[in-house]
């Protein structure tokens, strides 16, 4: 059994230095503390190996200028760790499993808002919450389940705009189902039936004055026969809508601004790491 610690170079088919390990080895295979540097000399990796792979608790350098804290199995990250941006700013913190991201916190790329829950091949699955980044004071947006990444199920999102709020059915996304908007004062504004984040279907609308509309919608718009009714349900004026001067809020959700473009970089894996 050879054991050491020294410098050496691996070479790829074509004779040029692909990688450069220094440190602990055993049987010419990296064990121990040590060293991966980049064909530039600069640091890959730096921790513990286990039979020429990442095993223990190590540092990690994308080539991107991101990096990686935490801890490594069998030349893949596992456990707990922190992933950072090139500025030195958190990005990820929380749970890898195999090498992906499992749970924890993922802050966007655009440092807007922040995620935290369940991940399933590095987007947001299950149960999980998002929240304004910063300077916004940390609030929530939206809690509640995701599929691949998107709002799905049942869930609650606040307009940050006007502190209005929907809880109910989502798909891809958007509002869709039956569902149940709020004013900010947790007086509800609509229940009905939505389609692709639009009024659709039948509905009842209740004003901030307290009355009410009850009719049909489509693509958020009022169609066919209503009737208008006071707070303490007498009814004001029935008939074709396209008559009646009713006006509503509207308020839509911009999918764009909650999908998270967060590059998970996979590991450059050196199988069986020899030094010769």
């Amino acid at each position: 059994m050879g054991v050491g610690s020294s410098k050496n170079s691996k070479k790829n088919k074509s004779n040029e230095v692909e990688i450069i390990y220094e440190g602990d080895k055993i049987d010419k295979k990296a064990n121990g503390k040590g060293t991966l540097y980049y064909k530039n000399y600069t640091i890959k990796y730096q921790g513990d190996f286990i039979d020429g792979k990442f095993n223990g608790l190590g540092k990690y350098n994308f080539e991107n200028g991101d990096c990686y804290i935490g801890k490594f199995k069998y030349g893949l990250r596992e456990g707990k760790g922190i992933q950072f941006f090139s500025d030195g700013n958190i990005e990820f913190e929380g749970e890898f499993v195999n090498d992906k991201i499992n749970n924890g916190k993922l802050i966007s790329k655009n440092r807007q808002h922040y995620y935290i829950g369940n991940f399933e091949n590095n987007k947001f699955n299950s149960e999980g919450k998002i929240f304004l980044n910063g300077n916004n004071n940390n609030a929530l947006i939206y809690q509640g389940n995701f599929i691949n990444g998107k709002f799905e199920g049942n869930g609650k999102f606040i307009f940050k705009e006007t502190n209005e709020y929907y809880i109910g059915n989502f798909k891809e996304g958007l509002r869709n189902g039956k569902g149940y908007q709020y004013y900010n004062n947790g007086r509800i504004q609509y229940e009905g039936i939505w389609n692709n984040d639009k009024r659709n279907g039948s509905g009842k609308y209740y004003y901030g004055n307290g009355d009410y509309f009850i009719g049909f919608w489509k693509d958020g718009v009022k169609v066919g026969i209503g009737e208008l009714y006071d707070k303490n349900g007498n009814i004001i004026k029935g008939g074709d809508v396209s008559q009646m001067n009713i006006i509503e809020n509207n308020s839509n959700i911009n999918i764009n601004d909650f999908i998270f473009d967060n590059d998970i970089h996979s590991l450059d894996k050196y199988s069986d790491l020899i030094i010769m």
